[in-house]
């Protein structure tokens, strides 16, 4: 929707899994601009007024009947699967450990979770409105800059954090607590680290802190 019909992918970029590496990679980000009307029709969702603005960009960009075949083949749940798992293929056949953090890089996770922490204990503190997420972390930049820079950087993980349901269930008590469980999954993202690991090597590093002392 962002780039209109600007880069169409080929049959090989979908079978191969590159599409959905794509697909990815616009999902960890905010989207861009768009029309009111298309906006509109997608969160309602009109089925009749997305078609009509489809037709209207093809005719424009004069597609030729195989281009059409794959755009429409890009938003068939089928055909995105089949990407996903090609992708997922590729990824895990690819040689080398995957990435780890080794104890000389806790010190860096420990002032990861302390900038972090503030920022989102703030945001946790704004009443929920239809405020994009990303809107939301620019608005607290000012204040936070080094940290809403990170979390947007991680927008698509931090949005997952915010409603991964084991962590929703840490600390439900408190914003405060919250606001630390979600600093601490956060932490690790650098580092390619699940929330519950990154976690637990906070948890270590902060062990590998007080014994120093």
């Amino acid at each position: 929707m962002e780039n209109g019909f600007a880069d169409i992918p080929t049959e090989e970029e979908i079978a191969s899994g590159k599409f959905a590496l794509k697909v990815l990679r616009y999902l960890q980000r905010e989207p861009g601009l768009i029309e009111v009307s298309v906006y509109e029709a997608l969160t309602k969702p009109d089925r009749k007024a997305l078609v009509a603005w489809v037709l209207k960009h093809s005719i424009e960009c004069k597609l030729t009947t195989d281009q059409m075949a794959r755009v429409l083949a890009c938003a068939n749940s089928t055909v995105l699967r089949k990407s996903f798992k090609a992708l997922g293929k590729t990824i895990n056949s690819e040689p080398g450990a995957q990435p780890k953090l080794s104890p000389e890089q806790y010190p860096v996770l420990l002032e990861t979770v302390e900038m972090l922490q503030p920022a989102i204990s703030k945001f946790l503190a704004i009443p929920k409105t239809s405020r994009a997420l990303g809107e939301t972390l620019s608005y607290l930049k000012k204040d936070y800059p080094r940290a809403c820079e990170f979390l947007s950087q991680n927008i698509h993980r931090f949005r997952q954090a915010l409603e991964d349901p084991t962590l929703l269930q840490r600390a439900k008590k408190s914003k405060e607590g919250r606001s630390r469980v979600l600093a601490e999954a956060m932490a690790g993202a650098n580092y390619q680290l699940t929330f519950s690991t990154s976690r637990e090597r906070v948890r270590r590093a902060r062990l590998t802190q007080t014994t120093s002392l």
